[in-house]
């Protein structure tokens, strides 16, 4: 499946898709208007995975001088184990590097084993914990960097 994902920045068109799945995952969830702001915020980043014009995934990216932090990455539930997120992070990869960015950042759900091995596989260290860092429900978060 991974190879006929497209990866693409927001757009108007693809805010309603990527609200949505905000919702259905998150407990925090990004609102259709945070995420309109962020197609025209410089310090924002953000990618939609369309599979034959269907969103599968997204990603969003908060840069701050040379560094990269990532806000959120998420999978369509019907899409995961397809190589969807792998694209993204390879798409992240490419974006730092052609943008001179020398590290990326991430915070994980200590309960989240696949999205922190994903993370591990492309290169990312655990550098330290955030205890109760979430809510709904409360729970540590792995904190993660990639030194580019």
């Amino acid at each position: 499946m991974s190879a006929d994902i497209e990866i693409s920045p927001l757009s108007e068109k693809t805010v309603p898709c990527v609200a949505k799945l905000e919702r259905e995952l998150f407990s925090c969830p990004f609102s259709e208007a945070d995420l309109m702001s962020y197609i025209s915020n410089e310090g924002w980043r953000l990618f939609v995975a369309t599979q034959n014009e269907h969103v599968v995934g997204y990603v969003s990216l908060v840069c701050v001088l040379d560094e990269l932090s990532i806000a959120n990455i998420a999978t369509e539930p019907q899409s995961r184990r397809m190589g969807v997120a792998s694209r993204l992070m390879e798409h992240i990869l490419g974006f730092a590097k052609e943008n001179g960015f020398t590290k990326i950042f991430l915070e994980v759900r200590e309960s989240n084993v696949g999205a922190i091995a994903l993370y591990k596989k492309f290169g990312f260290l655990p550098v330290g914990v955030s205890k109760n860092h979430y809510s709904q429900p409360r729970e540590n978060a792995v904190l993660m960097n990639l030194e580019l």
